[in-house]
């Protein structure tokens, strides 16, 4: 079932809404509030991270727009210390996928660093990456709450996610991280979304 969220009204699936508000209770008494984003290039995860951002600073009495994306280690780390309290910060590392290994070391660095100062201001990370896999065990399992997967049931519709929370996000890791698939651990629900492309900020400034 679809909902209209916020006041930019647009859709969003009744589990994931609810999965999300869960989310901002806990991180209003402060655990963590980290989400993971990934899926294949062009299958709508910085879309779908837009959605879950935008709804998470609505709700949380915060904005979210350009000043909240961030695409390197120093601009997460000036955004998390300098950003109000209660802020979203979404990490886009979709255009540095070739990166990797090298790259989720990184970021697992800067995490750990942070966490105290992430706690303490109660912060959303949603970090968005071409495969989860490629994190360290520490921040794809122990670290975040769920994975949504973008996905493509034909290779070319966009709109359409599975989610993950803790439990089967865990199962997937180690099952499925030598192969780096998606199958034999089932969703804990899927759905769909729409195209919200320019409704939170300018898509030519973010390019």
């Amino acid at each position: 079932m679809q909902i209209k969220v916020t006041d930019k009204q647009y859709s969003m699936n009744e589990m994931l809404m609810k999965n999300l508000d869960f989310l901002i209770k806990a991180v209003n008494m402060k655990w963590d509030g980290f989400l993971l984003f990934d899926g294949v290039e062009g299958s709508g995860k910085t879309t779908k991270a837009d959605q879950v951002s935008y709804y998470e600073a609505y709700k949380s009495k915060t904005k979210f727009d350009l000043k909240n994306v961030v695409f390197t280690v120093e601009q997460f780390e000036e955004a998390a210390t300098t950003l109000p309290k209660k802020s979203v910060i979404q990490w886009d590392e979709a255009v540095f996928g070739a990166l990797g290994i090298e790259w989720a070391t990184i970021v697992n660095r800067s995490l750990t660093k942070l966490v105290v100062t992430i706690r303490k201001k109660q912060l959303f990370i949603n970090i968005i990456i071409p495969w989860f896999y490629m994190l360290q065990p520490y921040l794809a399992v122990g670290r975040t709450r769920g994975l949504i997967h973008t996905m493509t049931p034909d290779g070319l519709s966009r709109g359409f996610f599975k989610f993950y929370d803790y439990g089967k996000k865990q199962s997937l890791y180690f099952r499925n991280k030598k192969y780096f698939t998606y199958f034999g651990v089932k969703e804990s629900f899927k759905g769909t979304f729409t195209n919200t492309t320019g409704l939170f900020y300018d898509e030519d400034e973010y390019n």
